[in-house]
């Protein structure tokens, strides 16, 4: 399912302790492998809806913990639950453990991609950031944003809760959409 994306307010990256305006151009960093970056960072544990991802410590707002790891595919699979819509239109299956992010109507954390300031031209790759600060053991959690046509009521319980997971701004398409959540 389609996931809200967008750019960056800045490059922090797990290991950075300093802001550094985004780069012009697609990053291509010799990237840590991904085990590594997130050891120490996350541990994946049971929630009411099946397994999320827990902060061991505390995670700094707009930090980017890793790239999203996964298969890229042209169609969907059969079970598309974990499925995430990349800049070209194609899908990335994520692989544990960042499979495992949950959706809230009040995430802490948000997907993002690059793109080229002067082309326009955006990487094949879903990044993975922090929005505020998040506190040890607290869950690391995205809004899913999916279209209208794929929203299934929502049990996330955060007080701005739509009801359903959808993209608010199709959310007035869903009938009888319940005023809060449940």
């Amino acid at each position: 399912m389609p996931t809200a994306l967008r750019q960056p307010n800045a490059d922090l990256t797990a290991d950075s302790e300093t802001a550094v305006s985004a780069p012009p151009q697609p990053v291509r960093r010799k990237t840590p492998r991904r085990g590594d970056r997130l050891e120490g960072l996350i541990r994946v544990g049971e929630t009411s809806v099946g397994n999320g991802i827990f902060a061991l410590r505390w995670l700094k707002a707009e930090l980017i913990l890793a790239d999203i790891p996964g298969e890229i595919m042209d169609d969907y699979p059969e079970d598309p639950s974990y499925c995430m819509a990349l800049p070209s239109g194609r899908l990335l299956e994520p692989t544990a453990p960042l499979r495992f992010l949950n959706h809230s109507c009040d995430p802490n954390c948000e997907l993002f991609y690059w793109e080229d300031e002067e082309t326009k031209q955006q990487e094949d790759r879903l990044w993975l950031q922090t929005i505020r600060p998040i506190a040890p053991g607290e869950q690391l959690l995205i809004d899913y944003c999916w279209p209208a046509d794929a929203a299934i009521p929502c049990r996330c319980g955060a007080a701005n809760c739509r009801g359903w997971i959808v993209d608010p701004d199709e959310r007035h398409l869903i009938p009888d959409a319940p005023a809060g959540g449940s």
